[in-house]
């Protein structure tokens, strides 16, 4: 069985030069304005944009009447200021929810790191010592 005929290829050899009527300019026109598509369409001035409908005016002017969303803006920036200002005092004692957590967290926090803390901190020397040693081995660039 004789092996087939190669199929005859025309390869483009980078080597080649080009024919000036085969380069494309890829740059951007000079000109910011899109060139007209027909023929036309030259010489006439881009028509303004129409107005908005007033069903799109009312969409930009919110779901709810002003009266109804000013006393909205107003309700959220009494909640802004009461969530800012010093936290209010609950229970008998009169302590914060904050004071209270970090009464309960301290103990338990102490007694974690205690636990974890070292073997972390040597975990981690180790790593860096190693990733140290091994930029010293490896030959300089």
């Amino acid at each position: 069985m004789a092996a087939p005929e190669p199929i005859a290829e025309d390869v483009l050899e980078l080597t080649e030069p080009m024919d000036d009527d085969k380069v494309v300019n890829l740059a951007p026109p000079e000109d910011d304005r899109t060139p007209p598509l027909f023929e036309e369409q030259r010489g006439r001035a881009m028509p303004e944009p129409p107005p908005p409908s007033p069903q799109a005016r009312a969409a930009f002017e919110g779901l709810v009447s002003p009266p109804q969303a000013e006393r909205t803006v107003d309700i959220f920036s009494e909640l802004h200021d009461r969530l800012s200002g010093p936290e209010t005092p609950i229970g008998a004692g009169y302590k914060t929810l904050e004071q209270m957590t970090v009464e309960v967290m301290r103990p338990m926090l102490k007694d974690w790191l205690d636990t974890h803390l070292p073997s972390m901190v040597e975990r981690l020397v180790q790593e860096e010592i190693e990733r140290m040693v091994h930029r010293a081995t490896q030959p300089r660039r």
